[in-house]
């Protein structure tokens, strides 16, 4: 399994289980067909929510490579999950920028390089094994 990108969604635990809201359907010129918007998935989540007689929890989902949403975590509130998003993203945004700043120089100099992929192989080694730094 692979992310390609990340999505915060309104959830309600309906009957044991947790339903989740994508929002509302729009065409997307782009790609040329219906994609989900964030306008209406809360307040749709909210009604079910209240009509349940419980409350609204926000998670944060993985998106895989086949389209597949997997559960990360749950979070009382959007800027908690927005939070935990973030700091996901974070190196990831930073090795972006930092690739962005080498690729304007004429000739980037290899130890860079080789810095930033250090960078990200320290990521990947912390988060796959039982060994912390």
């Amino acid at each position: 399994m692979k992310f390609v990108y990340y999505e915060i969604r309104p959830c309600v635990e309906v009957d044991g289980e947790t339903r989740s809201f994508l929002g509302n359907t729009s065409y997307n010129p782009e790609i040329g067909d219906m994609v989900y918007t964030h306008e209406g998935a809360y307040e749709e989540a909210a009604a079910v929510a209240e009509e349940r007689g419980t409350g609204v929890f926000w998670t944060l989902y993985g998106r895989d490579t086949d389209g597949q949403a997997t559960a990360i975590g749950d979070f009382a509130d959007f800027d908690a999950a927005l939070n935990v998003l973030n700091a996901i993203i974070a190196p990831i945004a930073e090795a972006r920028d930092d690739l962005v700043s080498l690729a304007g120089l004429t000739e980037p100099d290899t130890a860079d390089l080789y810095a930033l992929a250090g960078d990200l192989d320290d990521i990947i080694n912390q988060s796959t094994t039982k060994e912390r730094l």
